[in-house]
């Protein structure tokens, strides 16, 4: 996938694509005149171009010809429906073939319809038009399905699978992919002290803040569970991951949402991990979200508002000064205590899982290190 747009999986723009694949220059200037208004029509004139165009493009509705050089329309329909990322799109084949036969080896590997040649553009328009209404209500479902109910923007389901699809994409072109993985510091003590309804406010303020740092169009961004946001950056290195952590960290600073109970400081804080690598070096793209995981890991044990990078120590924390009511030692001796408690038996599972990939990835470039300038009155 050439970009990661930063939208929910089975979302489609006005313009309905539709990808025509047939080794006839004159049947590819015929469909594109035929469905002139109202879509986007691109070609593919062999089996390889269609499979990457669909890739590329996720069309709406794809029509296929049978009889092409090299790789049929039945070897096209099989990896289509193999590749879980485009299986849902349409098929519909193309072809002068007449035999019962034919029609139905089609229809059993997972075409739609076949339309026959020459066929007529009015009924071949309409068939379209019913085909891409009912993929349009199937969207609007999928995209309920990959939305957090609370912010708005993509929950973990769609993260996921946008990770899947942009680590084979990168695999193919030898690119890094970045994730950041984000958690909103001594949030528990938030909800506890100002409440749900207050809680939910901020995580969307949060939400908000994140999506507007994607700036790029293979950036990419969900809420990952409870407090913890994510962001999945395309063809982005270890030290670009961090800066891009870093703003974010800033602006959810500068938001300046207050909280109290804290004692990072008096506003809403959030820590971060970031970790990147080129898909060879590590054996699925979960590995790379634990190698995340276990740098937000550190980032909280260091004491939290602050960014850490896989495979180093952790980067220098933010200098907040303690609260009035306790003295250098009280605040020495707490800070010391915050250092060596239990994270909690999740993330103490999730940070020894992830630990064992660190010493896979220490030959990338390391993260800036960030000083923050919270200050408690």
């Amino acid at each position: 996938m050439t970009h990661l747009a930063n939208h929910i999986p089975g979302q489609q723009p006005h313009l309905k694509t539709i990808l025509i694949a047939d080794d006839n220059a004159m049947m590819r200037r015929l469909f594109q005149h035929t469905f002139a208004h109202g879509h986007r029509v691109v070609t593919a004139e062999n089996g390889a171009q269609a499979l990457e165009l669909a890739e590329r493009e996720r069309p709406d509705l794809i029509v296929l010809d049978i009889l092409m050089p090299d790789m049929d329309g039945h070897e096209v329909l099989k990896r289509l429906k193999a590749d879980p990322c485009v299986s849902d799109i349409p098929v519909v084949f193309l072809t002068g073939m007449t035999e019962a036969g034919d029609e139905l080896r089609g229809l059993e590997l997972g075409a739609i319809d076949y339309w026959i040649k020459p066929f007529q553009p009015a009924i071949v328009r309409a068939r379209a038009r019913n085909y891409l209404e009912l993929k349009s209500g199937r969207d609007a479902l999928t995209q309920l399905a990959f939305q957090d109910g609370l912010t708005g923007i993509a929950n973990r389901r769609a993260f996921d699978e946008i990770l899947d699809h942009e680590w084979r994409r990168a695999r193919r072109s030898d690119e890094p992919v970045c994730v950041i993985l984000a958690d909103v510091d001594h949030f528990k003590a938030y909800n506890d002290t100002q409440g749900h309804g207050a809680g939910d406010a901020c995580l969307s303020r949060v939400a908000t803040i994140f999506q507007n740092q994607m700036q790029r169009a293979g950036d990419f961004t969900a809420r990952y569970g409870g407090e913890e946001f994510v962001c999945l950056l395309a063809n982005t290195d270890l030290n670009s991951g961090a800066a891009v952590a870093e703003k974010i960290r800033a602006a959810i600073e500068q938001a300046a949402l207050p909280h109290g109970a804290s004692d990072v400081c008096e506003v809403v804080t959030m820590s971060f991990g970031v970790a990147a690598c080129i898909p060879e070096e590590l054996p699925t793209p979960q590995d790379l979200t634990e190698a995340a995981d276990t740098a937000l890991y550190r980032a909280k044990h260091a004491g939290r508002n602050q960014v850490a990078t896989m495979g180093e120590e952790c980067v220098q924390r933010a200098q907040c000064l303690p609260y009035p009511h306790r003295s250098g030692r009280e605040e020495t001796a707490r800070r010391a205590e915050n250092l060596s408690s239990d994270p909690g038996p999740d993330r103490q599972r999730r940070h020894h899982g992830g630990q064992a990939q660190d010493h896979r990835l220490l030959h990338l470039s390391a993260g800036p290190r960030h000083g923050l300038q919270c200050r408690k009155p």
